[in-house]
C-alpha cells in the first residue's frame, strides 16, 4: 500500500467520523433547541395565566419554531413529565419498589409531650417535662 494508499483511507476514515459526530451533534443539539422553546412556551403560558404581560413576539416565534421541528419530525415526544394528582378521595398509589417514600411532615411521627403529674412547672425547680437540661447558670459577677 502505497503513501497515496494510506493518505486516502485516513481521510475517508476522518470524513466518516466527522459525519458521525456532525449527525450526533444534531441530533442532540436539536433535542437541546426544542427544550428551550418548549421551555419558553411554558413560561409565557405561565406568565399569561398569572396575570403578566407577555411578549406576543416571542410566543409566535416559540409557536413558529416549535411548528418547524413538528414538521421536520424533531420535535419528539410531547408527553407530559410530571404525573397528575390522585383524584380527590383516593389514595395516592404506593411508590415503586426500590424507589424511596416522601418523608413524613415534621412532627407527625411524634406525640405532643404532656407535662408531668408531679408538678415541674416554671415556677417549681427541675427541667419541664419534653424540654432537656436547662441551660447553665451564668457565670459569677454576672
Amino acid at each position: 500500500m502505497g503513501f497515496l494508499d494510506k493518505a486516502k483511507a485516513a481521510a475517508t476514515d476522518l470524513a466518516r467520523q466527522a459525519d458521525s459526530a456532525l449527525t450526533q451533534a444534531t441530533q442532540t443539539g436539536g433535542q437541546v433547541e426544542t427544550d428551550r422553546y418548549l421551555r419558553d412556551l411554558g413560561i409565557i403560558a405561565f406568565m399569561e395565566q398569572q396575570g403578566r404581560a407577555v411578549d406576543e413576539d416571542a410566543r409566535r416565534r416559540a409557536l413558529d419554531a416549535l411548528r418547524e421541528f413538528e414538521s421536520q419530525g424533531r420535535l419528539g415526544s410531547l408527553a407530559l413529565s410530571s404525573p397528575p394528582p390522585p383524584a380527590p378521595g383516593t389514595v395516592a398509589a404506593p411508590p415503586p419498589p426500590g424507589a424511596a417514600a416522601a418523608p413524613p411532615p415534621p412532627g407527625a411521627g411524634t406525640a405532643p409531650t404532656e407535662p408531668s403529674p408531679t408538678g415541674s412547672g416554671p415556677d417549681q425547680d427541675g427541667p419541664r417535662s419534653g424540654y432537656g437540661t436547662p441551660p447553665p447558670p451564668p457565670p459569677p459577677g454576672f
